[in-house]
C-alpha cells in the first residue's frame, strides 16, 4: 500500500468517528476540511518533513463533501488529497506561507529535485470567516474543531512518520499543540514566544512564527539550520 492510500484510509476511519452533521449544523461560514496529501518526493528527501501551518483560510468551500453532505467517503477524501497536491504545484506568487515552503524543501534537499518533498500540513483544519474556528470563538465549536484537528493531525503523523516537524503557527497557538501532544519531551524555549523546541517520541520539533510575519524570518531560518543541522545549538533559556 502506497503512503498516499495509507493515509486516504486513515482519514476515511477518523472522519467516521467525527459528526460533521453537529461541526457544520448552523455554521455556513465554516470552511471545507484541509487534507493533506503526499508526494513521492516524501519517501526519496534528505529529511522526512512536516511544516505545520495555523489553519486555510478557506478550503474547497463549494466542493467539500464533509461540508455540503456531512459525510466523506474514498472518493471525497481522494478528491481533496488531490486538490492539495494541485496547490503545491500552484504558484501563488503573493503567499507568503508558500513562498517559505519551496525554500524550506530546497534548504532540506539542497535543490529542488523533488518538488514537494515536505508535507504541508495544518494545526487546525478549518477556518471560520476565513479567520480561526478555535480562537476566541463559541467553545463548543471551538472543542469540535479542536477534537477533529487533533485527530487529523496525530492520523498524519502516524502514517507519513516524519522525522522533523516544524510547527509555524506562532505562540498564540502555543495551547493547541501542548493540548494535541501533551506527551512532548525535552520541551525547551530557545528564544522565548519566538521559537520553541520539543520531541515527540523520536521526531524534534521546533515551533516558530507564521511566514507571513517577516520580522519572524530570523528564527524560522534558525530553525530550519538546526533541522538540516548547520546551526550552532543556542543556548536554551528556559523550558517551556
Amino acid at each position: 500500500m502506497t503512503l498516499r492510500n495509507a493515509l486516504a484510509e486513515r482519514y476515511v476511519s477518523v472522519l467516521d468517528r467525527h459528526d460533521l452533521r453537529e461541526l457544520y449544523a448552523g455554521q455556513p461560514r465554516l470552511s471545507g476540511l484541509f487534507l493533506p496529501s503526499v508526494s513521492d518526493g516524501y519517501s526519496k528527501s534528505k529529511l522526512k518533513t512536516m511544516i505545520v501551518g495555523k489553519e486555510p483560510r478557506s478550503w474547497r468551500d463549494g466542493q467539500c463533501a464533509g461540508r455540503l453532505r456531512h459525510k466523506l467517503e474514498m472518493p471525497d477524501v481522494e478528491a481533496s488529497i488531490a486538490a492539495h497536491s494541485k496547490t503545491l504545484k500552484t504558484d501563488f506568487p503573493k503567499s507568503k506561507f508558500i513562498q517559505f515552503y519551496r525554500h524550506a524543501c530546497i534548504r532540506i534537499n539542497g535543490d529542488d529535485s523533488l518538488g514537494d518533498s515536505i508535507i504541508w500540513a495544518n494545526l487546525i483544519c478549518v477556518s471560520l470567516d476565513k479567520k480561526s474556528a478555535v480562537q476566541s470563538r463559541g467553545k463548543s465549536l471551538g472543542a469540535r474543531v479542536a477534537a477533529l484537528s487533533k485527530d487529523l493531525l496525530r492520523a498524519q503523523i502516524e502514517v507519513l512518520q516524519p522525522e522533523v516537524i516544524l510547527f509555524v503557527t506562532g505562540k498564540s497557538y502555543d495551547r493547541h499543540i501542548r493540548d494535541f501532544f501533551p506527551e512532548r519531551e525535552k520541551s525547551m524555549a530557545i528564544y522565548p514566544g519566538r521559537l520553541w523546541a520539543f520531541n515527540l517520541g523520536k521526531i524534534r520539533c521546533f515551533r516558530t512564527s507564521h511566514p507571513q510575519w517577516g520580522d519572524g524570518m530570523k528564527y524560522r531560518t534558525m530553525a530550519i539550520d538546526q533541522l538540516v543541522g548547520e546551526g550552532r545549538a543556542p543556548t536554551l533559556e528556559r523550558v517551556a
